[in-house]
């Protein structure tokens, strides 16, 4: 009599189709990847590099005409600055000398008899 088959073993296991089916992807994003970068032309990165700089460059050359100018605008603004503080330093005498002046005003119209405000 023949053996009766069990419905375990009728069962098929995909483990190695899809393994090797991973491998062939893996392969070929590699394979895929390489061509690419054969391919790319190493003139055009030399070139967008040198480009880069050249405008890094330009840049810097910007940056220091205006650091030049910014110097040139201090160096006129530093006499100018002696110059107010040297006004600023003679204008807190004068306040008090004023402000004297309308004490010694309001202090001789109070002797007198008038009264006035500050």
């Amino acid at each position: 009599m023949a053996k009766k088959r069990n419905k375990d073993d009728l069962q098929v296991s995909l483990f190695p189709f899809l393994s090797i089916l991973a491998c062939v992807l893996g392969i070929l994003t590699l394979m895929i990847t390489a061509v690419v970068l054969s391919q790319a032309n190493n003139e055009t990165f030399q070139e967008q590099v040198a480009e880069a700089m050249s405008d890094q460059t330009d840049f810097q050359e910007i940056l220091e005409r205006g650091l030049a100018r910014l110097v040139q605008q201090l160096a006129h603004l530093v006499p100018q600055r002696v110059h107010v503080l040297g006004h600023l330093a003679l204008l807190p005498p004068l306040l008090l000398a004023e402000r004297l002046e309308r004490v010694r005003g309001v202090l001789g119209d109070a002797v007198q008899g008038r009264v006035l405000h500050l």
